[in-house]
């Protein structure tokens, strides 16, 4: 490429690639289940913006991938989707299929 393209979406592109990796035929139940404990959430409008009645962050109603910028604000995102998860006793990543596949059937 031949310009940079940020963190956030460096990192969102990463993270689609790890989403797919559980909905591998090869793989048996307890195997999908522990990689998806692992998962990080590919940030997005509809991640990033599911967050912002719940975190204490100054989250734009436009916000998108381009809105994290760095690896503290990254981390930041995906520690507070992983205390909501928890609370939810569910993978982050079933809380990015909540955000963005659901939104998009």
């Amino acid at each position: 490429m031949k310009y940079e393209i940020g963190f956030g979406r460096a990192a969102k592109l990463l993270n689609l690639v790890f989403k797919a990796i559980p909905k591998l035929e090869i793989l048996d139940n307890g195997t999908r289940l522990r990689i998806k404990k692992f998962l990080h959430v590919p940030l997005d409008s509809f991640s990033i913006r599911g967050l912002i009645n719940i975190i204490d962050y100054k989250i734009p109603r436009n916000a998108s991938m381009g809105f994290i910028k760095d690896k503290k604000s990254y981390f930041y995102f995906q520690e507070q989707i992983r205390i909501l998860t928890d609370k939810a006793k569910v993978s982050p990543i079933d809380y990015e299929i909540l955000c963005w596949d659901v939104a998009h059937q």
